[in-house]
């Protein structure tokens, strides 16, 4: 085997090229190592930022969930609030019913009271006005299709009937509807009675804002109660309404 052997000159360039492969991988070394120390300058900022950035959240997690159990405390006492005004809304509804049922009672009571006065007092004595009646008929009703009559006390002869609407307490609204309604309709719904001449009168216990006068000017009589006798209350020269 032939060795080669090396001129001076090819010696000192291979040494040449070798110094300068060194001083490159020294110079790739050194900015590799540069590299690795920058990159692990920006990940330790980047550690530090998230560090912070965690830090942050949890605070304003922190802080959130205080305002929320704050807003639930908050919520809590305005629904108990809610419900205590409910019940309390409730319970004087509940005596609001009561109260009217109770007021209810108190004005059938008082309605039953003056209809029993004025029935009694009518069948013991039926002239009334200077006419003679044979026989009452209290609390007298009838239905005829979507027609329906209520009548307290309806006097009654040969060709003339007497119907009273009793009151305890007389309004203008109670005439204004016994004159405009109850009244014409009767001999609709008892056609029996077509032929008789219908007369009006209204008696009461008590009078609310002088009805009694607003009942005679529209033709009615007027009874109220005087110790245990009924009392006619009408001017003697008063026109009686027909119907």
């Amino acid at each position: 085997m032939e060795v080669h052997e090396y001129t001076t000159n090819e010696m000192k360039q291979m040494l040449a090229q070798l110094f300068v492969l060194q001083a490159e991988n020294a110079k790739l070394s050194n900015e590799t190592a540069e590299s690795v120390k920058s990159l692990s300058e920006e990940i330790k900022n980047i550690n530090k930022m998230i560090e912070a950035r965690a830090k942050e959240r949890a605070k304003e997690l922190a802080k959130e969930a205080k305002w929320r159990a704050k807003m639930d405390l908050k919520s809590q006492k305005s629904d108990l609030k809610f419900e205590r005004i409910m019940n309390k809304l409730a319970s004087r509804q509940k005596h609001f019913d009561d109260l009217q049922v109770k007021i209810g009672g108190i004005s059938k009571n008082n309605g039953m009271v003056a209809e029993n006065f004025f029935i009694q007092g009518f069948e013991e004595n039926m002239l009334v006005n200077g006419v003679k009646y044979n026989y009452l008929d209290p609390n007298k009703s009838r239905r005829i299709g979507n027609q329906r009559g209520e009548y307290d006390i309806v006097l009654v002869n040969s060709d003339r009937i007497l119907i009273v609407e009793v009151k305890y307490r007389l309004r203008k609204n109670d005439i204004r509807d016994f004159y405009n309604n109850k009244l014409p309709k009767y001999k609709k719904l008892f056609p029996e009675h077509k032929d008789y001449t219908i007369c009006g009168a209204v008696a009461a216990l008590g009078f609310e804002n002088n009805a009694d006068i607003a009942a005679e000017k529209k033709g009615f009589l007027v009874f109220t109660q005087s110790g245990k006798n009924i009392k006619k209350l009408n001017r003697d020269d008063m026109l009686l309404s027909e119907f």
